[in-house]
């Protein structure tokens, strides 16, 4: 059985075993709420990744102390950021400075964490 501290561990190692467990056991219950929404499923992975990714920074900075389960502190981090994830993703992008690529991280979810960090993305004109 993973406890509260297996999954927070989890999280800051990169183990791949606890990261498919967590997005197992919680990211149905994200992508439904997303849905329910207004959401998409993709909508739903980026909220998804983006709260792991707090939960993530929360460790590293020892802000976070979890007064509840870890699924339940998850889905309260994916629900406060689920309406900010389509404003960050809007980009407004200059004509004359546009690149010709734009660099975006990749996150596969059916091989969790098994591809590079980023990937190029043509840009159309």
């Amino acid at each position: 059985m993973t406890t509260e501290t297996d999954f927070l561990l989890g999280i800051t190692q990169n183990n791949y075993t606890v990261l498919q467990q967590i997005y197992r056991e919680s990211l149905p219950r994200i992508v439904q709420y997303i849905q329910k929404n207004s959401g998409t499923t993709d909508d739903a992975k980026d909220v998804f990744q983006e709260a792991i990714m707090v939960i993530y920074r929360q460790i590293q900075h020892k802000k976070l102390t979890l007064t509840t389960s870890f699924h339940v502190y998850l889905f309260s981090v994916c629900k406060n950021n689920s309406s900010s994830i389509k404003i960050k993703c809007k980009v407004i992008i200059n004509e004359s400075t546009e690149p010709s690529f734009l660099h975006l991280p990749l996150v596969d979810f059916d091989g969790l964490f098994s591809l590079p960090p980023t990937y190029l993305i043509p840009h159309s004109h």
